[in-house]
């Protein structure tokens, strides 16, 4: 009884607050948009998956930026790379927020999540303490770290064909990432560090900072039915002192940790938090916390990247041909490292191409507006939510014609060198978000897949599979996974093959 009461009230009192909180006109004006319903608006109107299709398809109809009703939340949906510029880079003071979130950060995270944690001084702690081990001097530290893990991944293939490709990836990114935040060891291909416990955990908690997936969050008058449900307190409870033990679990080896890698020696991520705790900046929870979500954050990215590279390779073998043929004019017969980067422009637009053709995560986490703001006559209110979508920028034919075509020349001048990126587009780079946003660790992963795509390129050849009656298997581009934060290609198999005889002992990792 007490629960229809709550949200009986709940319900009139949602509608008398949206009621009050709708923009009086000559005040608040929202760019166009599709119409909704009373009281939910757009909500019913949004899918499940792949959201970002459906903005592309509202974009043609309603211009680059338009807006949303969901529940009484304004949304401002951003459709191409000079708009999200002009919101999310020019304007990144009052753009920059997340979402107050009640269901991650009070419930799941105690707010300790602060890698997704709304702007203020503890995110600015956390941006500090990643900057320092993230930035690109500093990833200049791990550059033969990365050629050694590049080794073992190409070693993994050819002594483990039957594994899914996702496993193969997901170690390697695991690996790079678990190095440079803890220190650790390689992670044997067995091992990609807490497995799929912690990747489940962490899309979960992910989810939990979109505006759909929390009931809590969408109408906080729920918020005395979730507190007082003891069953759902008793899962976050659990969920939380499950993730810390993990978090401090790893946090406390690394502190311990001295890390040496060939002539390459650095401070782990952890120690740098580690000396914010000692200088009482940050609790130690916080800090633990602050490496572990990172580490979960970090996996994911560079893994599903790869994954689509090796697809793309066996659906274009025109573009391994040419990549092929740099390479072995450029290295011959050793392994190519960051040293060979320059020489190697066409590897640097696969690298590219990868990232453009299919980013991994189509749709950022949304920002939100701390103050109200102007754009093109309109104007914003506070407490917006902001997406950029970016896949409809990554596939705008005007910004990269032919989107749908995996083809990394377009990244190429007349002479064959890596052209000027053109304006406002981040080098190129949109899927790593925009303005005081922007991944932290996007040098880290672009280090990871130049040195991952150079070194699989130059030691192997990957070729599609054929079924029992010999026919080719062909993937589809097109069939995906959509997890919220990243899309995946479906599972597809592959045929691997070493290009030369002795690929493992010129590699050093036979």
């Amino acid at each position: 009884m007490a629960l229809y009461l709550y949200l009986l009230a709940g319900l009139l009192a949602l509608a008398l607050s949206r009621f009050l909180q709708q923009p009086r006109s000559g005040n608040i004006i929202m760019p166009p948009g599709p119409p909704g319903l009373p009281l939910l608006g757009n909500a019913l109107q949004l899918p499940r998956e792949f959201l970002h299709y459906k903005f592309v398809e509202w974009a043609k109809e309603y211009g680059p930026v338009f807006s949303l009703n969901v529940a009484g939340k304004p949304w401002l949906v951003v459709n191409n790379w000079k708009t999200a510029a002009d919101i999310l880079d020019r304007r990144s003071a009052v753009t920059s927020d997340r979402l107050p979130s009640i269901k991650s950060q009070q419930f799941l995270a105690r707010n300790n999540a602060m890698v997704g944690g709304p702007h203020g001084p503890l995110w600015r702690l956390f941006r500090k303490g990643t900057h320092e081990s993230l930035n690109i001097r500093a990833c200049s530290a791990y550059c033969s770290m990365q050629e050694e893990e590049a080794g073992h991944t190409v070693r993994g293939l050819l002594e483990h064909p039957e594994l899914p490709i996702e496993v193969h990836m997901s170690r390697t990114a695991s690996s790079v990432v678990w190095r440079v935040l803890y220190g650790g060891d390689s992670l044997p291909l067995n091992q990609y560090h807490g497995g799929q416990r912690i990747e489940k955990m962490m899309d979960y908690l992910l989810k939990a900072n979109l505006p759909l997936n929390s009931v809590v969050d969408t109408f906080p008058f729920l918020r005395p039915v979730i507190a007082n449900s003891k069953w759902l307190r008793r899962r976050a409870d659990e969920w939380y002192e499950e993730m810390t033990a993990i978090f401090n679990q790893f946090y406390d080896e690394s502190c311990s940790r001295t890390v040496s890698t060939g002539s390459d020696s650095y401070r782990s991520t952890c120690k740098i938090f580690q000396a914010m705790v000692e200088k009482e900046e940050i609790t130690k929870v916080r800090g633990a916390w602050s490496v572990g979500t990172t580490f979960m954050a970090g996996q994911d990215t560079t893994a599903t990247q790869m994954r689509w590279f090796v697809q793309a390779m066996m659906l274009y073998p025109e573009v391994a041909k040419k990549a092929h043929e740099e390479l072995d004019r450029v290295v011959r017969d050793r392994p190519p490292t960051f040293g060979d980067r320059e020489n190697l422009p066409y590897i640097q637009a696969v690298v590219k191409e990868v990232l453009r053709w299919r980013p991994s995560a189509p749709l950022s986490i949304p920002h939100y507006s701390s103050e109200e703001f102007e754009y093109n006559g309109y104007v914003i209110p506070k407490g917006t939510f902001i997406l950029d979508n970016i896949w409809a920028t990554l596939h705008d034919p005007e910004l990269y014609p032919d989107p749908s075509t995996f083809n990394p020349s377009r990244f190429l001048d007349e002479h064959g060198q890596v052209r000027a990126a053109p304006l406002d587009t981040h080098d190129d780079l949109l899927g790593f978000g925009h303005g005081r946003r922007v991944c932290p660790g996007k040098d880290l992963a672009v280090n990871s897949m130049y040195i991952l795509i150079a070194t699989l390129l130059w030691a192997l050849e990957f070729k599609l599979p054929v079924d029992e009656s010999g026919k080719e298997v062909v993937p589809d581009p097109m069939e995906m996974v959509d997890i919220f934060i990243a899309v995946h290609p479906k599972s597809f198999k592959f045929n691997v093959a070493p290009r030369f005889p002795d690929v493992l002992e010129r590699l050093g990792v036979s």
